[in-house]
């Protein structure tokens, strides 16, 4: 789960870590889920050495530009990025759908910080510049980094 440093991904993390114990395995489960989709669908954007890198010293990748297409083609796969734009509404689903009714201040705290960062990073032109920026962005938001 160290690789789930895209933040497409950190803020689903962010949405775990704010749930109750007792939802945590089925939390565990969905984002396990999640996770090895994002793989499989884009296992080819990214060399093994890199993946492996990527797990081992996030920060020191955060501005690799093969990590950033990793991080678009994982957005595109999420339904997150659509024609190399992030999409907020879709964030915002996914957002609401983890957390439910009962935690509706830290839901709407991560969507005012995606809101932002969405906004930033859509003002670049290629997909995998959008990623990186987005993330990039988020950092500024103490999202939760692995």
């Amino acid at each position: 789960m160290k690789t789930i440093t895209l933040s497409v991904v950190v803020i689903l993390l962010a949405v775990f870590m704010t749930v109750n114990a007792d939802d945590n395995a089925e939390m565990a489960a969905k984002l396990k889920k999640i996770f090895e989709g994002v793989v499989a669908a884009c296992k080819d954007k990214i060399t093994p050495e890199n993946f492996i890198k990527m797990i081992q010293n996030p920060a020191a990748m955060s501005s690799n530009s093969e990590l950033n297409c990793f991080k678009a083609c994982a957005a595109t796969h999420l339904e997150l990025m659509k024609d190399g734009k992030l999409q907020v509404e879709k964030f915002e689903e996914h957002i609401n759908s983890f957390l439910g009714d009962d935690k509706k201040e830290t839901a709407k705290s991560m969507i005012d910080a995606t809101k932002s960062c969405v906004e930033e990073a859509n003002q670049n032109e290629n997909e995998c510049d959008v990623a990186g920026k987005f993330e990039e962005c988020m950092k500024k938001f103490n999202m939760p980094q692995l």
